[in-house]
């Protein structure tokens, strides 16, 4: 596996003549865990390359292959694909240039696109993705939140909501929506501090709470509490990190400043990114008693942008993904809970999300 050199990759677009080809041989990591039966990384490609791939790794053999989409389907995934989720039977990609969801079995089969356009054609660019009570919810730069019948597979309504809408999740029937004013920036109307609260029973926004500039990540723990990461804006105003109950912000926390982040047991596993310097930290974050716990492998210094951060339900590995520099492919490293190396393999362009097939 090759090293490669850093630039910073998030928040920023980037055209690139060089197609850099994924490796074609098979890695073998060992065998992964008894209640899996593979894992899948989303490669997000570079943006209007139209070379977004989905690399597959058996679990019980431990065979890496990638470009495993195409493989399975003839045919590439599209431009940047942004998200991927399983929710019963079906794996949901979320394609963000190419403005579309690709529907397969788990076995990365094509099932059906989603073409995600409005009336005269201009593409809603989709980024995230939610289920419940078998509905998809996918928010849209357009500002809107589109939900889907998984059954059917066709668009069943779409509200609006804030300016360029990124993560969201759902709490008491209630879908939380973090409105970034990422894409429409400008110095006359700045970012937009607001989390859409839509209700589910009537898909509509019932109201706005306003939280930290440039709100982007939103995840949703058992006990119904959301917690939101904002990303500031880059320059004089920084991360935030807090905590919504129903429609009150109850905690902002102090000195905890993530890009990304996850959720489990009452630890957030955070990442942390500082534009001026380029430097970046992973870190567990207790909730309960607010306290910071080092999380440092002797491995982790080798990572160089920790671009996703995803955790193993059953067995507690966490894996982190490695972009390096947009143009060379990336790799995904697996660490136990307490912060040992288990292994690591070599994927595609710029792997943004695992997702886990249980037995």
């Amino acid at each position: 596996m090759k090293l490669k050199h850093l630039i910073p990759l998030l928040g920023l677009v980037i055209c690139s003549c060089n197609h850099q080809e994924e490796p074609e041989t098979y890695e073998t990591v060992g065998k992964i865990n008894d209640s899996l039966k593979g894992i899948y990384i989303l490669n997000e490609g570079l943006f209007n390359m139209n070379n977004s791939s989905l690399t597959f790794v058996d679990a019980e053999k431990g065979i890496v292959q990638n470009n495993y989409f195409e493989k399975q389907n003839g045919r590439p995934i599209g431009d940047t694909a942004n998200d991927i989720a399983i929710y019963g039977s079906k794996m949901y990609i979320i394609v963000n240039v190419s403005s579309l969801i690709e529907v397969t079995d788990l076995e990365a089969k094509s099932i059906k696109q989603i073409p995600l356009f409005s009336e005269n054609g201009t593409p809603r660019q989709p980024r995230y993705i939610d289920f419940y009570e078998g509905k998809a919810y996918v928010t849209t730069f357009d500002g809107n939140v589109v939900k889907i019948d998984t059954t059917s597979l066709t668009v069943e309504s779409i509200t609006p909501v804030g300016r360029n809408p990124e993560g969201l999740c759902i709490a008491d029937n209630k879908l939380y929506v973090a409105n970034s004013g990422g894409l429409d920036y400008n110095n006359n109307i700045g970012f937009d501090n607001t989390i859409s609260i839509v209700d589910l029973n009537t898909f509509t926004e019932t109201e706005k709470i306003t939280v930290n500039m440039n709100p982007y990540k939103v995840h949703c723990n058992q006990n119904n509490e959301v917690f939101v990461s904002s990303r500031g804006n880059y320059k004089d105003v920084n991360f935030a990190f807090l905590r919504i109950n129903g429609n009150t912000v109850e905690e902002t926390y102090p000195n905890v400043f993530p890009l990304n982040f996850i959720l489990f047991d009452h630890l957030a596993l955070i990442y942390e990114y500082n534009y001026s310097t380029s430097k970046s930290s992973i870190y567990q974050y207790d909730l309960t008693s607010k306290q910071r716990i080092d999380w440092a492998p002797a491995e982790l210094s080798s990572i160089k942008i920790p671009y996703g951060i995803s955790v193993d339900e059953t067995s507690g590995d966490i894996y982190i993904t490695d972009s390096y520099n947009y143009t060379e492919n990336g790799l995904v490293y697996c660490f136990t809970k307490d912060g040992q190396k288990r292994f690591s393999f070599e994927v595609g362009l710029n792997p943004n999300k695992v997702v886990f097939i249980k037995k």
